[in-house]
């Protein structure tokens, strides 16, 4: 099987040997990123690279893009860091989206400081100008034929759902789409429950294969752990429940992406900014109590560390959860509605677990069994561990 990780940064030292350069950061752009990637979808690598003090004092122009590969797997081509910071100064909104790209290849040290930049440089004018002339040019280009490819449906859904991101907030849009379809939860007029389900169908497509978004966490599956003998045997696929149900208001069921590359990246840590992310997993894991014991913030397309777990009658949300000691090692096989198939793992009978409340209060509490399992299998989720 073709180990495109390793190619990609087998590809990103070659460029540093060949041109002598540095390379600050490397990203996924495009429908990876976004989070409705297909099995035909190329790997779009987008990095950004510093030359050597020479090369900013020469006479002569220097060449400020490397243009490095582009078959039907990988496109690969980068900016110079100095073009890169004039676009950022002019708020070009494709750097700002590699900046905040969910799967990150490579990122040197000093490139934080340069991040941090971000919200300062950017430009509502610009980016509302940008995004509009995307939806404008797909709906031209693509929507208008006898034949649509469902896919281009997305690519004039997304700049639209940024441009009312930057109109409500005033502020970049994030670059995953499951985050800019928390819109729908925000009670505007026009984004209805119909338009909601319209777009569900398209991910749900017959044609969709990989395209379609998941919801997930970790699988109810019987396992050396769980010392309930009448507990059943259970594995879980098909179809799941629409993301819009409006029972007693709304419920949204944040769909996550099942993109390796996303999962793989470690969660940073939660502030008290991301409470909400709290009450989406309760949504989301209530709707699914029936087939999912425990989620993790990634799951729901939020790379904040903050876990779910179900305690029977009661959920319990957990933000920046630390697992300061355990005991009691076995070997058991989980299942994971992210992935596919069972694996092995190794858990813990015992744990005892620091973590901060809904209130922000810090609590450090003991958990056993099957309880335990679930807390190791999502906290595993936010180091990007997959099962």
């Amino acid at each position: 099987m073709r180990d495109v990780y390793r190619e990609i940064q087998e590809n990103l030292d070659q460029i540093e040997r060949k041109y002598d350069v540095r390379i600050l950061l490397a990203v996924e752009s495009g429908s990876r990123a976004w989070g409705f990637a297909s099995p035909d979808s190329d790997y779009d690598v987008r990095f950004i690279y510093k030359q050597k003090a020479r090369d900013y004092l020469r006479i002569d122009p220097a060449k400020d893009v490397i243009e490095w590969q582009l078959d039907e797997v990988l496109d690969i081509n980068g900016w110079d860091l100095k073009k890169a910071m004039y676009a950022m100064g002019k708020g070009n909104p494709n750097l700002l989206e590699w900046t905040a790209s969910p799967i990150v290849y490579r990122k040197a040290p000093e490139w934080e400081e340069i991040a941090a930049l971000k919200g300062s440089c950017f430009s509502k004018k610009a980016a509302l100008h940008h995004y509009y002339g995307i939806a404008g040019h797909t709906l031209k280009e693509y929507l208008t034929g006898d034949k649509v490819k469902y896919k281009k449906y997305f690519y004039a859904l997304r700049p639209l759902l940024c441009c009312r991101w930057i109109r409500r907030f005033h502020e970049a849009p994030p670059v995953e789409f499951s985050r800019l379809l928390t819109l729908f939860e925000m009670g505007e007029e026009d984004l209805t429950p119909a338009l909601y389900g319209a777009i569900e169908k398209l991910l749900k497509s017959p044609d969709a294969g990989d395209h379609r978004l998941y919801r997930g966490g970790m699988q109810k599956a019987e396992s050396p752990s769980c010392r309930d003998e009448g507990r059943p045997k259970e594995r879980y696929a098909g179809p799941e429940r629409m993301l819009f149900q409006p029972a007693e208001g709304r419920i949204m069921n944040r769909p996550i992406v099942r993109d390796i590359f996303f999962l793989g990246q470690k969660s940073d840590p939660a502030s008290k900014a991301d409470l909400s992310v709290g009450q989406d997993l309760q949504d989301t894991l209530t709707a699914n109590r029936d087939r999912c014991a425990g989620m993790a913030a990634n799951m729901i397309g939020v790379r904040k560390r903050i876990i779910i777990v179900s305690l029977g009658f009661v959920n319990l949300v957990m933000y920046n959860p630390v697992i300061v000691s355990k005991s009691g090692p076995y070997q058991t096989e989980e299942g994971c509605l992210s992935l596919s198939g069972v694996r092995t793992a190794t858990r813990y009978e015992n744990i005892e677990v620091e973590y901060l409340d809904s209130s922000w209060k810090k609590r450090r509490e003991s958990f056993s069994g099957w309880t335990a399992q679930i807390i190791q299998h999502e906290v595993d989720h936010l180091e990007g561990i997959l099962i």
